[in-house]
């Protein structure tokens, strides 16, 4: 099941990096099928802000290709006791082995320093995307994603939103890989809310961040957003 969720995401990179609307979205129902225009806005974020489709960055796509097939690594527990010892969390296991170990993982060692660092930083993020998205969660749980991508600029923190982008692709590619089955016009709208503010932390801060995803949730449901309460609502 997580291989085939694992192939289904990085089907899903190819897609999008090769421009292949048709294969993305064939398995997907007409009534929600992922409309052209957030796909043209998908494109658009990808090649300007991810680079994973500029010239100038011939190394992005294989490190995202990289990344999508060794992040669910840790959670293979023969792996983890065998390479990273003591380590529970798969995440914090595989940033481990990153670190010590890395020859058992070839392509991960063969791609560039900026790479590599990306993608163990990623790793360190701790942070639920799904929660951030029903607002279940704190300002204080974007703290990481600030701290260790948000500073470092556009570029990292679109990696590493992209690469989440990807993982929910591919979710029901254990059912079918014929195209995306989840990312439907309804789930890329709920990831574009999620995208659209966490963007922000490359220049605001936590809070005011995290205001901004509050507040596009009110306008949507037609709420106030002024009030103690009407923040305890949305």
């Amino acid at each position: 099941m997580s291989f085939r969720r694992t192939m289904g995401a990085l089907l899903s990179v190819f897609w999008v990096c090769a421009d292949r609307y048709d294969d993305f979205v064939r398995n997907q129902p007409p009534s929600n099928r992922l409309s052209r225009e957030n796909w043209s806005h998908l494109q658009r974020w990808v090649r300007n802000v991810v680079k994973l489709t500029d010239p100038q960055e011939p190394d992005a796509v294989d490190a995202m290709l990289c990344f999508m097939s060794i992040h669910d690594l840790g959670k293979m527990k023969d792996f983890r006791e065998e390479l990273a010892p003591g380590y529970q969390d798969h995440d914090a296991g595989l940033s481990y082995i990153l670190s010590r170990s890395p020859e058992v993982l070839p392509s991960y060692c063969r791609l560039p320093d900026k790479y590599q660092l990306l993608i163990e930083t990623s790793l360190k993020v701790d942070f639920n995307f799904g929660q951030f998205l029903q607002a279940e969660n704190l300002p204080a749980n974007i703290k990481n994603v600030k701290s260790l991508l948000g500073n470092k600029g556009d570029v990292a923190l679109a990696f590493y939103l992209f690469h989440i982008f990807a993982d929910m692709a591919g979710i029901m590619g254990a059912k079918s890989l014929d195209g995306s089955m989840f990312m439907t016009e309804t789930m890329f709208n709920n990831f574009k809310k999620g995208l659209t503010t966490l963007q922000l932390l490359t220049h605001e801060t936590m809070n005011d961040t995290y205001d901004s995803f509050l507040k596009l949730r009110a306008k949507e449901q037609g709420l106030a957003f002024q009030t103690p309460t009407d923040r305890a609502i949305i």
